[in-house]
C-alpha cells in the first residue's frame, strides 16, 4: 500500500531545499502549485510502496509549476543560474541541485504545450492539469506541502512520453511503464480491488493477476485524464508496438518475464484498460 511516510526525510532533503529556495523569493506561487514529476516522482513512489530495489539513477529534479502567466515563471527563474550545458534550456541550479523547471496551466498554448522563455521550441506538458488535480499531498519539513502525481498520474505522463520520445529511439519510458505495471501487480491494495465483488475485475483477464492489474492501471489512467485527453492518447497508443514490447521491462533487479509473448499480453491488457473510461 502506498505510504508516503515511508519515504525518508534524507531522501526528500534535496526536494525540500529546492522548493524552499524557490519559495524564499517573492514569487506569486503557492506550494500547492508545485508538483514533483519525472524520475524523483518515480523513486518516491517506489519507496513509498515499500520497494527497496535500485532504479535507474537520475541527476536532476523535475519541478512543474502551475502558473497563470509567464511573468511568474520569469520571476522564479530570474533568481537562479541557468545550467549552460542543458539542451532543454529549462535547467537551473537551485540550492546546488540541477532542476528542470516546467510550467503548466493558463500558459499552455495549445493545451498540453508550453514554450518557456527563452526557448523557441515548445515542450509537452500533456495532461499536467489533470494529473495535478488528482495529485497527492507530499509533506516536506518543516511545514510545506507540495504535490506529487499519483501512480496513475505518473503513468499517464509516461504513456504520452513514450509516444513522443520513442519516435526518436528513446525507450526509457517503456521501462518506467513496466515498473508502474509491476507496482500494481505487487500491490495488496490493488489485489483487494481485483478480488472485490467476487473477483469481477480479476475475471476480466481470466483471473490472471498480472494482466488484471495492468488492465486496472489502464482503467485508472483513463478515469484520471478524462475523455478529451484519453481520446488524444488512444489516437496514438501504442506507437511502435514491436519496440515497446522489446523495451517494456523494469530494471534487472526486479523480477520480470523474459518472454516477448507474455510481455505483449501485459501491454495489451493495459491497453484494454485504457478503453474503459468510468
Amino acid at each position: 500500500m502506498l505510504n508516503l511516510q515511508r519515504v525518508s526525510e534524507a531522501y526528500l532533503e534535496p526536494v525540500t531545499r529546492v522548493v524552499s529556495e524557490i519559495l524564499r523569493h517573492d514569487v506569486d506561487l503557492a506550494p500547492s502549485g508545485i508538483m514533483i514529476v519525472g524520475a524523483f516522482c518515480r523513486d518516491i513512489h517506489h519507496e513509498a510502496l515499500g520497494h527497496r530495489t535500485h532504479l535507474r539513477p537520475t541527476n536532476d529534479l523535475d519541478v512543474a509549476l502551475a502558473i497563470t502567466g509567464w511573468d511568474v515563471y520569469t520571476n522564479v527563474t530570474g533568481h537562479f543560474r541557468k545550467v549552460p550545458s542543458a539542451s532543454n534550456d529549462i535547467r537551473y541550479s537551485i540550492a546546488g541541485e540541477p532542476v528542470d523547471l516546467l510550467a503548466f496551466g493558463d500558459v499552455e498554448n495549445p493545451t498540453g504545450s508550453v514554450t518557456p522563455p527563452p526557448r523557441k521550441e515548445p515542450l509537452s506538458v500533456w495532461g499536467f492539469e489533470e494529473i495535478h488535480r488528482a495529485s497527492l499531498d507530499l509533506s516536506l519539513k518543516p511545514t510545506m506541502t507540495i504535490r506529487l502525481p499519483s501512480v496513475p498520474g505518473y503513468t499517464a505522463a509516461k504513456l504520452m512520453a513514450w509516444l513522443d520520445r520513442s519516435e526518436y529511439g528513446e525507450v526509457k519510458d517503456a521501462q518506467d511503464l513496466a515498473l508502474t505495471t509491476y507496482w500494481y501487480a505487487e500491490s495488496r491494495e490493488i489485489e483487494e480491488r481485483l478480488w472485490a465483488n467476487e473477483g469481477a475485475e480479476a475475471e476480466k483477464e481470466g483471473f490472471d493477476v498480472t494482466l488484471a492489474a495492468a488492465r486496472l492501471l489502464g482503467q485508472d489512467v483513463a478515469t484520471l485524464i478524462g475523455e478529451e485527453r484519453l481520446a488524444e492518447l488512444q489516437d496514438r497508443w501504442p506507437g511502435d508496438e514491436r519496440l515497446l514490447t522489446k523495451a517494456f521491462k523494469p530494471v534487472e533487479t526486479i523480477p520480470w518475464t523474459t518472454d516477448a509473448g507474455r510481455t505483449q499480453e501485459i501491454i495489451r491488457a493495459l491497453t484494454r484498460g485504457l478503453t474503459e473510461f468510468n
